[in-house]
């Protein structure tokens, strides 16, 4: 069986709500050369049985994981991956019709102009909850333009809610399972250190689920996930799980 081009692999831990309204921007993509490997942490809820709904329609595969952890998780879809390129999709994310063809294009024109590529990330957008929310909207602004601005470093920063990385360059870095916190930033450092050439493309966007950001007000958030940060760094024994939908029981959307 031909290997397709994009392999698309999403970790999930009871994303039941989430993770259907994904699979179903995937059924809708443009441009379908690609597979889903959906890696789930032992969900209590329904997400597996909601995923198994779409294997009808995409090329679907569920894999069960022992541990919730979302770098083991990455980890073992990417191993399973066929496609030249993997993208790694949080279960909340949104995708416009012709987000994969627009990447598909981005690479196309990397390599028709010469220029090296090897892990990307894009630019991110709101969904159409979240575009209402004037504090959302001065986040993804605030967001976006640190993501550009760091994209030439040596530790460029970027969400793991997207994540694109040639399957060859995956075989020699994998995501660090000790890593606490921004696994994502630290899997991109490596990619570097490996000589791989990381870029951010500003379209197409994805469309991020700031349902992290609702519960309280910006700074109340933003000095909350300062604190989480100091005390991950300083527990270096406990592995970093994954929550997933498990704090979000409400529809996000």
């Amino acid at each position: 069986m031909k290997a397709p081009f994009f392999s698309v692999v999403i970790p999930t831990l009871n994303e039941e709500v989430a993770l259907p309204v994904l699979l179903k921007d995937l059924t809708r993509q443009i441009y379908d050369d690609f597979e889903v490997i959906h890696v789930d942490g032992r969900s209590d809820d329904k997400t597996v049985e909601r995923a198994g709904k779409f294997a009808d329609e995409l090329s679907l595969r569920t894999v069960p994981c022992r541990e919730r952890n979302v770098s083991v998780q990455r980890n073992k879809g990417g191993e399973l991956a066929r496609g030249q390129w993997i993208i790694f999709l949080d279960a909340d994310v949104q995708l416009n019709d012709d987000f994969l063809l627009g990447i598909r294009y981005k690479i196309s024109t990397f390599e028709r102009r010469g220029r090296h590529l090897d892990v990307f990330s894009t630019l991110i957008a709101l969904n159409d909850v979240d575009k209402e929310k004037t504090k959302h909207v001065i986040s993804m602004r605030v967001i976006n333009s640190f993501l550009q601005s760091t994209a030439a470093s040596d530790a460029p920063r970027l969400f793991g809610a997207m994540i694109g990385v040639r399957r060859k360059l995956f075989k020699e870095v994998h995501f660090d399972r000790k890593v606490k916190f921004a696994e994502d930033v630290e899997f991109v450092k490596q990619c570097i250190i490996h000589n791989g050439v990381y870029r951010i493309f500003r379209a197409p966007t994805y469309k991020y689920d700031m349902r992290r950001w609702d519960e309280k007000s910006l700074p109340a958030t933003t000095i909350n996930a300062i604190k989480l940060q100091i005390q991950l760094m300083l527990d270096k024994e406990t592995d970093y799980e994954m929550s997933g939908g498990t704090k979000y029981k409400s529809d996000p959307k």
